[in-house]
């Protein structure tokens, strides 16, 4: 069985959200549990939503409003561990509140390899969505943050771990660095983008309204007719930027 532990603040548009727990519970994961970050906004919403799915494990609500995104990961595998003390899953995934896997049949193939293989971790790129859940912005900007790949993956093992006081994460020569736990082994990196919505409402993107801490909006503003293009499953990511950048 593989665990989404992840976080909301409350703020990303219910349909989105709606989105990335319909989507992951499809194609990757069966049982999802959620750590509500901050409790002075909008969340309410998504959690009755939520508490009503089949994929639904857990909801933990916080009112320390703690945000950061290494903290993110270690809080969210922490819950994950006091829930399932008597059982362990096979892998935890940390794809945020607006994302979703790749829905590919090769991508559940190249996943189960994973699993026997001696890594510990999967990093993938990650296509920006734009305007619907079936568009893939191509410019320069979209093309840039969706190559930007993160650790969105890691085998369950009791020795996880993203925050060292005063330690920087180890570097691991041409490995991604974001989100890539202390002691990874051999990081794969999936041949097939997983889905980032964000840019799908408008609002969302540019923080209409709110500000989420630690992300810069200046680059989603005013992004009206930006190139686009359909999203394809089963596309790889080599197709897929060798096609894009020509």
């Amino acid at each position: 069985m593989i665990l989404r532990i992840f976080a909301t603040d409350g703020f990303t548009p219910e349909r989105i959200f709606r989105w990335s727990v319909e989507e992951t519970a499809e194609h990757l994961c069966a049982q999802q549990v959620l750590w509500v970050t901050r409790l002075d906004g909008p969340w309410k919403p998504l959690i009755e939503w939520f508490l009503k799915q089949s994929c639904c494990r857990s909801v933990v609500l916080d009112t320390a409003d703690r945000w950061e995104w290494d903290l993110e990961h270690e809080i969210t595998w922490r819950i994950a561990q006091g829930l399932y003390f008597q059982e362990e899953p096979e892998a935890v995934c940390w794809i945020h509140d607006d994302m979703a896997p790749p829905e590919c049949r090769g991508f559940k193939d190249y996943f189960q390899a994973w699993l026997g293989s001696e890594s510990n971790t999967i990093a993938a790129p990650c296509y920006q969505l734009w305007n619907d859940f079936d568009s893939i912005r191509v410019d320069k900007i979209g093309v840039d943050l969706a190559g930007d790949m993160h650790c969105w993956l890691a085998k369950w093992q009791h020795d996880l771990a993203w925050v060292r006081p005063n330690v920087q994460a180890p570097q691991l020569g041409n490995e991604p660095q974001s989100f890539v736990p202390l002691n990874a082994v051999q990081p794969w990196v999936s041949l097939w983008p997983f889905r980032h919505a964000k840019g799908v409402d408008r609002d969302f993107r540019e923080h209409n309204g709110f500000i989420r801490r630690g992300f810069p909006t200046e680059r989603w503003r005013n992004a009206d007719g930006v190139k686009c293009v359909p999203y394809s499953p089963d596309v790889k990511w080599e197709e897929f930027i060798k096609d894009v950048m020509v």
